[in-house]
């Protein structure tokens, strides 16, 4: 099946007649439109891979197009280039307007097709310098085995969510998570399985979450599980739901099913908290809970 053509949106009141059939030998799907309203309308319904948009437009200008569009959160990067009949003020707007790129209305095919090559490679090139930023990111904040926020974004997540607590005149509560005898599993089914144990348990804690907490590998077989706007007995229903679907959930060996169970310690920021105090408190209802018996929860008001 072959590849689906990107799309571009051209919005021009007087496009050259050949400027259609270029962009189509350049491999664009093309919309056309020629006025700014419909062409904006088009770009929010129809997201394009690139528009082109002349800088004066009935309804709405290039400009505007282009700086609407790039203040939509909702929509994907779009690139946008400007497009000028002269160069009076067209490289000023178009990078107040946050364009990408800024033309003279190109005057023959031949030109518009080396624009339009160097453009798709000075963007292609942007899209791989994001791509290793984002990968850098990753591996920076992310837990490698779980593919949940590791210890650092954890901690920069914590001190966040409390300073927005203290702003808002919002609740806060945390639970930190411990797989009871993990070592016991290491020991008798080798590491691959505790491996895998461990991403099983970060699935069950994902689909555990809402939108706005934050559940991260805390380190080892520790789980570090925020809930903003949670009071302490509503985080403790939540990890009482977890640690019961984790008690009943089969985890496969190399010598058949295995059970788990986690211990919890449960507790409420204060506003006068810091992040070392709701971790260190954390970590001793924790401690308490494993030694009471584990597999249970052990929870505390600051």
């Amino acid at each position: 099946m072959p590849a689906e053509r990107p799309i571009l949106i051209h919005a021009s009141v007087a496009p050259p007649p050949w400027a259609h059939r270029a962009f189509v030998d350049a491999g664009y799907q093309v919309i056309s439109a020629s006025n700014g309203l419909v062409a904006l309308d088009q770009a929010t319904r129809t997201p394009p891979d690139l528009l082109i948009a002349d800088a004066e437009l009935p309804g709405l200008g290039g400009a505007e197009i282009g700086r609407i569009l790039k203040g939509l959160p909702s929509l994907p990067p779009i690139p946008v280039v400007l497009v000028e009949a002269s160069l009076d003020e067209v490289y000023a707007r178009g990078a107040a307007s946050g364009a990408d790129d800024v033309w003279v209305t190109p005057s023959c095919p031949l030109e518009l097709r080396a624009r339009l090559d160097l453009l798709q490679a000075r963007l292609q090139a942007i899209a791989q310098l994001r791509a290793e930023r984002d990968r850098l990111w990753a591996l920076a904040h992310e837990d490698h085995l779980t593919g949940l926020p590791n210890r650092r974004r954890l901690d920069q997540a914590l001190a966040d969510a409390l300073a927005d607590m203290r702003a808002r005149g919002s609740v806060l509560s945390v639970l930190l998570f411990d797989v009871d005898r993990f070592k016991d599993l290491n020991d008798r089914f080798g590491h691959a399985t505790g491996d895998r144990v461990l991403r099983e348990i970060a699935e069950v804690l994902r689909g555990n979450s809402r939108r706005q907490d934050v559940v991260g590998r805390f380190g080892g077989e520790e789980f570090l599980y925020l809930l903003p706007g949670h009071h302490l007995d509503e985080a403790v229903s939540q990890a009482e739901r977890i640690r019961s679907e984790l008690a009943r959930h089969s985890f496969s060996t190399q010598n058949g099913e295995a059970s788990l169970t986690v211990s919890v310690g449960a507790t409420e920021a204060s506003p006068d908290d810091r992040p070392e105090d709701v971790l260190e408190r954390a970590d001793r209802l924790l401690y308490q809970a494993k030694r009471s018996g584990r597999n249970r929860i052990v929870s505390l008001v600051s």
